[in-house]
């Protein structure tokens, strides 16, 4: 093939890929390190008047609210949470399933059933496991840290 006519098929092939960001795969590597929680609300989905004042008065409440995941080897898990200068420390465990996917394990004080985590460039991804397969969920994500 010539090279004018390669580039030319491979230009055409890389316009009409989706510009899109991948899930990858977790590894144990990837997360080790203490992760952020961010909840971002989108208060323009808010249709009446109620809606925005619960929507403003819980976005309130999370902006003081601090929570860190810190992932350590051997599956071991410490959610630490800061709200309002108050303290409160939660162990709990992490493993990876057989799909590469990061799955937190319910604590005392945490449930988090039915979420799996996917690594997407530095966050890690909150997806609902559905029926007709994952649902990513653009409001909660961790952020690394260190």
């Amino acid at each position: 093939m010539q090279p004018s006519r390669l580039f030319t098929v491979l230009l055409v092939r890389a316009l009409f890929l989706p510009v899109t960001t991948f899930a990858q795969r977790v590894y144990e590597k990837d997360i080790l390190g203490t992760w952020e929680l961010v909840i971002e609300i989108d208060r323009s989905k808010a249709d009446g008047v109620m809606e925005r004042v619960i929507l403003n008065a819980v976005s309130g409440v999370l902006e003081d609210v601090d929570v860190r995941f810190e992932f350590r080897a051997n599956n071991w898990l410490a959610i630490c949470t800061n709200a309002y200068g108050e303290e409160e420390d939660e162990v709990g465990s992490w493993h990876i399933n057989d799909a590469g996917q990061l799955v937190l394990d319910e604590t005392g004080n945490v449930e988090i059933g039915g979420v799996v985590w996917l690594l997407e460039g530095d966050t890690l991804r909150a997806y609902k496991v559905t029926d007709s397969g994952l649902e990513r969920d653009d409001a909660i994500y961790l952020r690394r840290l260190n």
